[in-house]
């Protein structure tokens, strides 16, 4: 696969090849690509289940965050870190099922996050390292604290989706619960990068292993006000419905 004008293969579940052509990729690019693409193929070769979210500790089990990219997951999990919850992955949940049961592995130890969600959650970048360069000045932050190593047990996923509204000044978050065959479609839709799982094929055993995800779990779609986003606010209904 192509990517910031480099080639990379993955191969068997724990290899990675990068071809620069001669040029510098730097850091932050190949963090950046390592730590999500690369990372969610390998997932994938390992016949887990990649779910585009980010991982909360609830106590003895675990939320994923799902959503669309600038849905506002990293921003919910940032503003959970701040009220003192631990986190097993951001950005990509690795997702495993034994006898039937769905677990999370703590899978991913950087976060993401952007100078203006920091500044609306408390959040001090000051030892963040900058991750690209864009309009929203994305910062790689990575403290140990906040991260816990240990795999657990799956209990929920929420789909976090930012609607507009006419009433938008009078916009709350709204969440709801979904169920039977609406939540098999949440799950999958929520995967980290199909595309990949199309080009490289469907590991065996895939749709056995996302049935029995959404068997054992609640999963939630929650509207959020396109604008005027209320993190903090979100992050409350969140941990009242699955904490």
């Amino acid at each position: 696969m192509r990517c910031f004008g480099f080639d990379f293969e993955i191969t068997d579940g724990d290899s990675i090849i990068v071809d620069t052509h001669k040029q510098d990729p730097g850091n932050s690019n190949l963090l950046t690509f390592i730590l999500g693409s690369a990372f969610g193929v390998i997932g994938i070769q390992r016949s887990l289940i990649p779910i585009h979210g980010a991982a909360v500790v609830t106590g003895d089990s675990s939320v994923i965050i799902s959503g669309r990219p600038g849905s506002g997951k990293s921003a919910v999990l940032g503003s959970l870190i701040m009220d003192g919850y631990k986190y097993l992955s951001d950005e990509i949940s690795m997702v495993f099922t034994k006898e039937g049961k769905p677990f999370v592995i703590p899978s991913y130890p950087q976060r993401k996050i952007d100078a203006k969600t920091a500044e609306e959650t408390g959040e001090s970048i000051s030892d963040a390292t900058l991750l690209f360069e864009d309009s929203r000045d994305k910062f790689a932050v990575r403290r140990a604290p906040e991260w816990y190593d240990e795999t657990m047990p799956l209990s929920c996923i929420v789909e976090i989706v930012p609607v507009k509204r006419k009433d938008e000044q009078e916009f709350t978050p709204e969440i709801k619960e979904i169920t039977g065959h609406a939540s098999l479609r949440l799950v999958m839709r929520n995967q980290y990068r199909p595309r990949f799982v199309a080009s490289i094929g469907t590991p065996p055993g895939s749709m056995k292993r996302l049935l029995e995800i959404t068997s054992s779990i609640k999963t939630y779609q929650l509207l959020r006000p396109a604008e005027g986003f209320p993190i903090n606010e979100t992050a409350r209904i969140i941990a009242e419905n699955c904490f």
